[in-house]
């Protein structure tokens, strides 16, 4: 499950950052090609004055995402509940202040650029552009940060594209029709005025979250500790083009912003790499998969290493003759400069490079350990920009940010390694001379490369694609060599997501299961013995099996019983019959995890949840078994159940509830597992206990039964 949230987040944040960047190219153009450099540079100055107001925030989106993970991973809808509440109240309250601030921004930005623009235009667009932020922060910023922590920002990024599609639509008619920059900026931030509507809407309809019964002194910890982290944040973003709005002119915050576009949609696409990990490492931590983490986040970094390191290198060496193009005919001021655009990609590829660790940080909810850093970053920005920017003018912003994102990253590389992850910091260190070497290989090899002169977008476009190409097999080359076992085991995992087979199920037949019940593992793991192997099940899985019953199918598909997130309460009494049940996890087997275990049934719920989840084609999600990290004891004490989850992993012997089981029961299936884990070893094969990992939580580590098996092992 957590896999295939992964994989939806990331390709629909995709999409939605390609969505973005064809906005973010389209828009400005029509701006400066109809109303001037000068009114572009107003409206990005306005809109990073306008972003200060989530200097209120605090770093508090952060902190709620990192509380939440534990109590979605537990499905404790209580704190859930209070969390949200807490939220909402929080991000209300600086909705009002906004608008407070809204009104002294109307009285003193004018004040600035009085020389170029009137008082009354000035202060409609600041009006107008801040409709959208407004409503962003009382209709839909908690709801949205509760749908990224519960791994489903595709459904943020659907109704993101929804609304940038649209904005575009109109913004391109309006235009076309000779509207003023006021009706065109007006129309867009109506558009954008839905998009926290509908995450609202979505949230409260299909998680039915009520504030009811919340406690109304619930308080987030660490929310102060998040401050500093969210100040970098804020300045790494507008410290720049306020600099320049103060020291230059407004046309070289034009330029500022134009090569910018080029950088924020390379971030962007990045951000679609990661936005869909984080939650997973938080899920991870949440659960105490010490083990599993390090594994994935070392094949994470160096896929996204490689990624990264291809789209910058290309972004260095084609930036400057893309914005020549993209600014062909525009005179009124000077958009060709190699120094700052080698610069402003630099230093948003040092940003890119601490994204995989500053995400797993703010994972693990490390705020107050690495608040300090976040100062000394925002500080030293701030500073080194407005002692620079007198002397160098736009190239002295892009140093005082290279050397304040350097400081930054190198400290969540040592934190993440040192304290998360636990592990040797070479590991990452070696990752970024690759990235260096690769760099300076691929930037002076590209610029032999041209075969065109870029003077329009189809050269600039063939010139782009020979110097991807080059880029990408150089860079791959180098980290096949020298990261070959993350790669291996990167393909691995696609190669399970693409061609993923079907697994039989051992279901033993009552001989079988006599013979097995009679061995004892201190008594029978010897070489001459043969691993038992189970019959073929009775069921034809091959066979074309139809899932949705026309009537059953149809009733259900419009039913509140198979919505996974649904109190067990709201439905225990529709939820009661085998047809019921049976029904709706062919429907959806996530509905697994709202079945009330603990009421009498007139028939064994056990088999039928084997037999339907065998039916529905091994879509298996062992997290929609799970009581608080535990298999109900119903589950736990089923020999049959335990044998089908531990097919699939033996470590899922680690989810049993012994508090009330069947000992003799319990020993069976500690017998089938360290059997399985017995025969793996002398076959080479790779199963393992996760001693460190899962068990590192469970109850039956301590068993005296297991302890003894594992002692053969």
């Amino acid at each position: 499950m957590r896999s295939k949230r992964a994989m939806y987040n990331i390709l629909s944040n995709l999409i939605l950052q390609i969505v973005i960047v064809i906005y973010g190219f389209i828009i400005p153009k029509i701006i400066i090609s109809s109303f001037g450099s000068s009114v572009n540079g107003l409206i990005s100055s306005i809109t990073q004055f306008l972003a200060y107001i989530s200097l209120l925030e605090s770093g508090f989106g952060p902190v709620v995402k990192a509380t939440l993970y534990k109590p979605i991973a537990d499905k404790d809808h209580k704190t859930i509940a209070n969390i949200l509440k807490t939220t909402e109240k929080f991000f209300r309250t600086i909705a009002y202040i906004f608008l407070v601030y809204i009104v002294v921004l109307s009285f003193l930005y004018p004040l600035i650029v009085k020389n170029d623009f009137g008082y009354f235009y000035t202060i409609s667009l600041i009006v107008i552009i801040a409709i959208s932020t407004f409503a962003e922060y009382f209709f839909g910023m908690t709801y949205r940060l509760y749908l990224q922590a519960n791994q489903k920002n595709y459904i943020i990024s659907i109704i993101q594209i929804f609304t940038y599609i649209v904005s575009t639509i109109l913004i391109v008619i309006c235009a076309k029709l000779g509207f003023n920059i006021h009706v065109i900026k007006l129309v867009s931030g109506l558009i954008f005025v839905l998009r926290p509507i509908f995450q609202n809407i979505y949230v409260k309809k299909m998680y039915h979250i009520k504030f009811d019964n919340c406690d109304d002194s619930y308080e987030l910890k660490q929310k102060w500790d998040a401050l500093g982290q969210h100040i970098a944040a804020v300045i790494h973003g507008n410290t720049d083009i306020t600099v320049l709005t103060f020291f230059c002119k407004l046309s070289e915050v034009s330029v500022y912003s134009v090569y910018y576009l080029v950088v924020k949609g390379i971030k962007s696409i990045i951000q679609a790499f990661t936005s869909g990990i984080e939650a997973s490492f938080g899920d991870m931590i949440a659960k105490g998969e010490q083990k599993n983490l390090n594994r994935k986040f070392n094949i994470y970094e160096v896929a996204y290493f490689s990624l990264c390191t291809v789209i910058f290198i290309c972004a260095m060496v084609l930036i400057v003759p893309f914005i020549s193009v993209y600014t062909k005919g525009i005179k009124d001021a000077n958009y060709i400069r190699y120094t700052f655009g080698y610069l402003i990609v630099i230093s948003e590829f040092i940003w890119a490079i601490r994204l995989p660790y500053s995400s797993l940080t703010f994972a693990a909810g490390h705020f107050k350990e690495t608040r300090a850093g976040a100062w000394v970053e925002a500080i030293v920005n701030i500073v080194l920009s407005i002692i620079l920017v007198s002397k160098f003018g736009i190239v002295g912003v892009a140093i005082g940010t290279i050397v304040a994102m350097s400081i930054r990253t190198i400290e969540f590389i040592i934190h993440t390694n040192k304290y998360i992850l636990k592990r040797n910091i070479f590991i990452s260190i070696k990752k970024i001379i690759l990235i260096v070497v690769e760099s300076i290989l691929c930037v002076f090899v590209s610029k032999k490369l041209f075969f065109l002169k870029n003077i329009s977008y189809v050269n600039w476009v063939s010139n782009a694609i020979i110097i991807g190409v080059f880029v990408f097999i150089v860079v791959f080359g180098i980290n096949f060599v020298f990261c070959r076992s993350e790669f291996k085991s990167l393909f691995s995992i696609f190669q399970k997501m693409l061609f993923k087979k079907k697994k039989d199920v051992v279901v033993p037949t009552t001989v079988e299961q006599d013979e097995i019940d009679s061995l004892i593992i201190k008594n029978h793991l010897d070489d001459s013995h043969q691993e038992v192997v189970a019959p073929k099940p009775i069921y034809d899985y091959d066979k074309d099996i139809k899932f949705h019953n026309e009537e059953v199918g149809m009733s259900f598909m419009h039913s509140d019983i198979i919505q996974p997130t649904i109190e067990i309460e709201e439905y225990r009494d529709s939820f009661i019959d085998e047809d019921s049940i049976s029904s709706a996890i062919r429907n959806d087997n996530s509905v697994i995890r709202n079945i009330d275990f603990d009421r009498q049934y007139d028939f064994d719920i056990v088999k039928l949840l084997l037999n339907e989840t065998r039916i529905y084609g091994f879509k298996f999600y062992n997290d929609d078994y799970l009581r608080d990290g535990r298999y109900p004891v119903i589950l736990s004490n089923s020999y049959q159940f335990m044998r089908y989850v531990i097919d699939y992993d033996v470590n899922y012997l680690a989810y049993i509830d012994i508090s009330s089981i069947n000992d003799e029961e319990l020993m069976k299936i500690i017998d089938y597992a360290c059997r399985k884990v017995y025969f793996a070893k002398k076959e080479r094969r790779d199963i393992s206990f996760d001693l460190d990992g899962v068990f590192s939580h469970s109850d039956i580590i301590h068993y005296p039964y297991f302890q003894l098996c594992l002692k053969y092992l």
